[in-house]
């Protein structure tokens, strides 16, 4: 995550999770995940940063859309 991608965004980012809205995501293999979409601008871009929960509460995906 440290990447100076698309990746590598800000953890100041969650500070604003109460702005953002939760949506349930089911993934390939079958397992229902949870998926936090924080609208927001990065890199001079208008888009969501998206955190995605694993069932154990773990975060395993960040990036900016």
């Amino acid at each position: 995550m440290g990447l100076k991608d698309l990746h590598g965004f800000p953890e100041s980012v969650k500070a604003f999770e109460k702005n953002g809205v939760i949506l349930p995501l089911k993934g390939g293999d079958g397992f229902m995940r949870m998926k936090l979409k924080i609208p927001g601008t990065y890199k001079g871009r208008d888009g969501f940063f998206e955190f995605i929960k694993e069932p154990n509460g773990e975060i395993n995906h960040r990036f900016f859309k």
